[in-house]
């Protein structure tokens, strides 16, 4: 299955599944694009047997470098960030986590 991360426009992060399936890696540039409404906004949406599945921060505009919690469904909440750059993001799909580190320019 695959997990990626979208808001306005998608931002087309593609998780791949390491050797624990309920936990999802990512490394790679995220940043603003202006050519959309949201243009630093972003939620993950992923595929499951019966349907789609989104994960959200609890409340909105949540900084996705202070933000450790996630839920399923509910309101249409996105993580934003804050500076363009390299970052690596870690989600753990049992546990409802998320962590991101930020790497640099």
């Amino acid at each position: 299955s695959n997990l990626k991360a979208s808001g306005s426009s998608t931002l087309s992060l593609r998780f791949s599944s390491p050797s624990d399936a309920c936990v999802w890696t990512w490394e790679g540039e995220l940043k603003r694009n202006d050519k959309v409404e949201e243009p630093d906004a972003f939620k993950f949406e992923g595929v499951e047997e019966w349907g789609q599945k989104e994960l959200h921060p609890f409340s909105a505009n949540a900084d996705i470098l202070h933000t450790s919690l996630l839920r399923t469904g509910g309101k249409d909440t996105k993580w934003r960030i804050r500076r363009d750059g390299r970052y690596r993001l870690t989600v753990n799909i049992l546990k409802e986590t998320v962590k991101a580190e930020y790497l640099g320019e």
